[in-house]
């Protein structure tokens, strides 16, 4: 730059190096030294978007919010590609307690920069209080609390310039950088959307980002020990004196599904001992639902109960215990459970060529050898079924009995 400018006991400058030794002295923190260079950069060049911008960040900094926003509003006009001067907004606004301006300033840097981790954290964060200010009355989840433990104290432990960060602190950071990379993965997998074709799915956990802390193949968040305990360590889980064989993740899973989707039909495929057929009829009269409950198994359960209609049928010969022409007749929305791990490619699509738009097909215990047939299903039906990753990642990437493996019909 041509014009120049002196900083204070400093030779004759041009805006460009004045720029440079003002951000050396904020990042430093000498506030004052850094205001006063940014002011006589904006005597010479008024339109300047880095002086207006970081002598905005400073006015905040010294609790002057309402001049902060006005300042970094300047450069934005100036300059309306400023990724760093919209998230820095978007903390004043935050500060103000505009957390709803602040979200969508921060979405605005991230769409002029998708790959600004800053921007991604303050994002992550902003999401965070707003869910637990609007959703949860106040009142954080166990994950809430460590998400914020971790940018509160990324921020208090990054160095600040000084030479001195001593060995413990600098080991914290790092641990808490990973954690916060960690958690910049599962964020990436929210940007697929909630409704997600298995092949983008697949191809996400494929990428060296995600194997770095997700287990292939499926990305899993969550370690195989834990799943390997979750049905029960000494004994299996019961529901009224029965063995019930789900998940401590599914037994929750599907407790939300069948009051978000209220099925008019539940279509088991395995019954087992009848426990799980009896349970979800519980849950659809605790709803207040009218829901039929058809259970199949080559040995049906002996047992009789409200509500569940329990069938002898052979999944070899799908189409003589669940005939097209009767579950023509059922009610939608439905909800399939395939659980009996025979034949398993010929029973989905045999249920599957009945299901309408909002209809779910939950592919359960597909971490073996039913992933094959799994996936030959769904590449040919990729057009109508998609994942639903509300439920496969609500507490972590494929925390399920099913990963990738919980179908909706679009």
């Amino acid at each position: 730059m041509n014009e120049q400018t002196n900083a204070p006991g400093q030779q004759t400058l041009t805006i460009h190096q004045a720029v440079d030794l003002a951000l050396e002295h904020h990042i430093a923190g000498r506030l004052p030294e850094a205001e006063s260079i940014y002011m006589q950069v904006l005597e010479k060049e008024p339109d300047h978007p880095v002086a207006l911008h970081f002598l905005g960040v400073i006015a905040h900094q010294v609790g002057k919010n309402d001049i902060a926003v006005d300042l970094i509003g300047k450069a934005l006009v100036i300059k309306p590609d400023f990724a760093e001067a919209y998230t820095n907004l978007g903390v004043v606004l935050d500060a103000q307690g505009k957390l709803d301006d602040a979200i969508a300033s921060f979405q605005k840097a991230l769409i002029i920069d998708p790959n600004y981790t800053k921007v991604q954290n303050y994002l992550r964060i902003a999401h965070v209080r707003n869910r637990i200010d609007k959703e949860q009355g106040g009142v954080p989840t166990f994950h809430d609390n460590h998400i914020l433990y971790l940018y509160d104290n990324l921020n208090e432990q990054l160095p600040n310039g000084s030479a001195d960060v001593n060995q413990y602190q600098a080991r914290k950071h790092d641990h808490i950088q990973t954690a916060l990379d960690r958690e910049l993965c599962t964020i990436s997998s929210k940007h697929q959307g909630r409704y997600v074709a298995r092949e983008a799915r697949s191809a996400l956990a494929e990428t060296k980002d995600m194997q770095k802390f997700f287990k292939p193949p499926y990305g899993d968040e969550i370690d195989s020990h834990v799943i390997v305990m979750s049905q029960g360590v000494d004994q299996c889980m019961h529901w009224k004196g029965m063995p019930i064989f789900k998940t401590v993740f599914d037994f929750s899973l599907y407790s939300m599904l069948i009051w978000d989707v209220k099925p008019k039909t539940i279509i088991e495929i395995g019954s087992g001992t009848g426990a799980s057929a009896v349970w979800m009829a519980d849950l659809v009269k605790a709803y207040g639902l009218e829901t039929q409950i058809f259970s199949m198994d080559i040995n049906k359960p002996s047992l009789k109960y409200e509500g569940v209609n329990f069938i002898q049928g052979d999944c070899n010969i799908i189409d003589q215990g669940l005939p097209s022409n009767m579950l023509a007749g059922l009610d939608h929305p439905w909800i399939v459970v395939e659980d009996a791990h025979v034949n398993v490619s010929q029973v989905v699509s045999h249920l599957s060529l009945n299901m309408i738009t909002g209809d779910y097909m939950i592919i359960e215990d597909t971490r073996g050898s039913k992933s094959t047939d799994v996936l030959a299903w769904s590449s040919l039906s990729k057009s109508k079924f998609k994942i639903d990753t509300k439920y496969t990642d609500f507490f972590g990437r494929n925390a399920t009995s099913s990963p990738d493996s919980i179908f909706v019909h679009i």
